[in-house]
């Protein structure tokens, strides 16, 4: 898996059925999914729930589950808007990658770009706080799946700037 988020992880209040988990859950799906698509290869509820107990976020498995059953729920709905073009897949208790990092670039690149949200640090380390490419090649993402879900390529227009260097949009091809 990869290193446990550095915001948005924090130990739950209360007692199982009043918890109130200190996890966001959006977080712990891209960590989640990100672990899947650039780390391992299959992960099971039960490696989640021993990862966030054996790292101390909480202190019991029950009260672990019912947060991992939620970014299950969560990543299972994700799957349903991808369709076909999905790089994971659930089977019983576990999440499989189905196809490379790679070979969904454009996905990864998504995931990509949550991750700063959950490593505080992560981002400014890499971009000194810059983040025009990143936004660029994420309009012509955008626009490209727009364009091919509806078929409507001529009435979309991208918002940012429209200079960039001709190679920038090859990024998304490798």
């Amino acid at each position: 898996m990869l290193a446990l988020p550095t915001f948005g992880f924090s130990q739950p209040t209360g007692t199982l059925p009043e918890i109130v988990h200190n996890i966001r859950l959006d977080i712990l799906c891209d960590w989640m999914e990100g672990s899947i698509l650039f780390y391992d290869e299959v992960v099971s509820k039960t490696d989640i729930v021993e990862i966030l107990t054996e790292r101390g976020i909480y202190n019991d498995a029950d009260m672990a589950l019912s947060i991992v059953n939620g970014a299950w729920n969560e990543l299972k709905r994700r799957l349903r808007s991808l369709k076909q073009g999905s790089p994971f897949s659930f089977i019983r208790q576990t999440i499989r990658r189905t196809s490379s990092w790679e070979e969904n670039s454009a996905h990864s690149f998504c995931i990509i770009l949550s991750m700063p949200q959950c490593y505080r640090g992560w981002s400014t380390s890499l971009s000194n706080g810059d983040y025009h490419e990143q936004g660029r090649l994420f309009e012509l993402l955008t626009k490209a799946s727009i364009e091919n879900q509806f078929q409507i390529g001529k009435y979309i227009k991208r918002a940012g700037q429209e200079q960039m260097s001709q190679d920038l949009p090859m990024l998304l091809m490798k």
